[in-house]
């Protein structure tokens, strides 16, 4: 098999030219004396060295199952700087949730683009036409994407990315009519082993991935821990306990990281308490128990309550004395401002008591400019949702009552608020709310059983 194919020659041909124009200017020196010096610290050098020990792991098994010679070397040498290293610079994309990267990197591997990709590179042009081919390419797909993240030049977007898509078609067309004229040099089982290579060690790539991510994960609340544990003996025995209360629950271990700033830290007891109030709080997601009215809201439910409306509250966590969870900020653009929407749930530990939607206008729109009819308009239909969800059908009593100028409504106990300042804050409270620091009430009712964990 040829060492270079056309197009990977011509793609080394203008990276080289790239690279000495860069090098040629002056200020390109100290950019790259940055890049060098970054690449050879000690963590990322040991991060390097395992990953090659883990690859030549995997070539020795693929070869040991007759799916891995010599000739493939060239192939994995391009899979190992192109994908292994691309993923390392992009690492911190596996620090939210090793798990789902996982699953998405497994189905990215196994999607039919893999094969089609293979296809199209198998048949390439002669170096000339790939000389001109490939900047042409790069610079359709590098204005695309920069057009692509500006909202005005969403026109534009659409002109290159209509070219891309062209392009593939037009390469998919000449990579079939070349498979036609010659489908007894396609169908060897050296081309086999070139198409499965690449997939082959992007599976076995998987495992490696995620344990660097799970690591990462210890790493960062191993180091948070020494601000938010003060005393060093107990964040010490934080940090020898945190495998064996978490394992590889890092949604788990990144909740509680969080947490720690908002729950006591002094003591051993303080640490181990926290570790089992977040355990039984996704216990109680998993199980959503019911909650009779009349003690207030499941919080696990009310939290997606707008969640069509992009304010899915999330995760119910102790917060201060009380517990609460908090949407994302739902940015409301139109020309010039940005308003904005949040969600918040808050209450006790099993039960939500209060419910509060905030409006804020943009800080630099000015006074007299009246509010877009657009961020109007989400906060009226994210309101009467709201509205639905508390009450029912009979939400259009509570709803009657604001539209005629009240500022606060109420039915069957549960009150509801208007409050503008800088923005709009609509705020439903049941009459069990609760003061953060008094949680008796709730003691009492879940002695009593007034919760029913069967009921889902």
């Amino acid at each position: 098999m040829e060492i270079l194919n056309p197009r990977e020659l011509a793609s080394l041909i203008w990276i080289g030219l790239v690279f000495s124009f860069l090098v040629w200017k002056a200020k390109a020196w100290s950019l790259l004396a940055g890049l060098f010096k970054s690449f050879f610290k000690p963590i990322l050098l040991t991060v390097v060295f395992l990953m090659a020990v883990w690859v030549a792991l995997s070539v020795w098994i693929l070869a040991w199952l007759d799916l891995w010679e010599l000739a493939n070397l060239k192939t994995t040498l391009i899979w190992f700087f192109v994908f292994a290293l691309g993923w390392m610079f992009n690492v911190k994309r596996w620090e939210n949730d090793p798990s789902e990267n996982a699953k998405a990197a497994f189905r990215e591997v196994l999607a039919v683009t893999t094969f089609v990709t293979f296809f199209v590179e198998f048949y390439t042009f002669n170096l000339i036409g790939e000389l001109v081919f490939v900047p042409f390419v790069s610079f359709i797909a590098v204005m695309a994407a920069i057009a692509q993240g500006n909202e005005e030049h969403r026109s534009v977007a659409k002109l290159f990315n209509g070219l891309m898509m062209i392009i593939g078609f037009s390469l998919l067309g000449y990579a079939g009519w070349r498979l036609v004229s010659d489908l007894g040099g396609f169908a060897t089982p050296d081309t086999g082993r070139e198409f499965a290579v690449p997939g082959l060690l992007s599976l076995l790539f998987i495992p490696f991935m995620y344990a660097v991510g799970v690591w990462n994960i210890y790493g960062q609340v191993n180091r948070m821990m020494g601000f938010t544990v003060k005393t060093p003996a107990v964040a010490d025995f934080a940090r020898r306990r945190l495998f064996w209360w978490f394992w590889l629950d890092t949604k788990l271990l990144q909740r509680w990281r969080f947490a720690l700033f908002k729950l006591d830290t002094e003591t051993v007891d303080d640490i181990r308490r926290s570790v089992l109030i977040l355990k039984g709080a996704r216990r109680r997601e998993r199980l959503k128990p019911h909650v009779p009215h009349e003690f207030g809201w499941s919080p696990y439910r009310a939290a997606r309550f707008l969640a069509k409306h992009d304010l899915n509250a999330g995760t119910y966590n102790p917060s201060y004395g009380e517990w609460s969870a908090l949407s994302p900020t739902r940015r409301l653009e139109d020309d010039t401002f940005t308003d904005t929407l949040r969600f918040q749930v808050t209450g006790t530990e099993e039960i939500a008591t209060q419910l509060k939607l905030t409006f804020l206008r943009d800080r630099l729109r000015p006074e007299d400019d009246d509010t877009p009819d657009g961020s109007i308009k989400a906060l009226s239909e994210a309101t009467t949702a709201l509205l639905m969800a508390v009450f029912g059908a009979r939400f259009a009593e509570v709803s009657r009552d604001l539209t005629r100028g009240a500022r606060r409504a109420e039915l069957d106990g549960v009150t509801v608020e208007l409050i503008e300042d800088e923005g709009t804050q609509v705020i439903i409270r049941h009459p069990s709310h609760l003061d953060p620091d008094d949680v008796i009430a709730e003691k009492v009712l879940r002695a009593a059983g007034a919760f029913d964990f069967a009921k889902t």
